[in-house]
């Protein structure tokens, strides 16, 4: 339990570090700013992530048919057509 505040502390500081870059970047006028706030906001969850208690699982349920046939095929007919793209490309006569 101290591991996880240690870690969300972590976080929190380094959030706060990026808030502090990003109202620099931005009363600068630099365009930088919204790269800053992203990482505020990843940091944050970060922080709230580790110290937010968890869901209980639920129990496992049996595992049922997948047909995957269909994976199969919506993994092949997207190569297929890129290899056959390809061909045609360097087949085809230049102008």
């Amino acid at each position: 339990m101290k591991a996880k505040g240690i870690f969300a502390g972590a976080f929190g500081l380094a959030g706060l570090a990026a808030a502090y870059m990003a109202v620099i970047t931005w009363s600068a006028e630099g365009g930088a700013g919204w790269l800053f706030a992203v990482f505020t906001l990843l940091l944050f969850l970060l922080a709230v992530g580790i110290v937010a208690p968890a869901k209980k699982p639920e129990s496992p349920k049996p595992t049922k048919f997948i047909p995957h046939w269909f994976l199969m095929l919506a993994i092949l007919v997207p190569v297929i057509l890129l290899i056959l793209s390809v061909v045609v490309h360097f087949l085809r006569p230049s102008h």
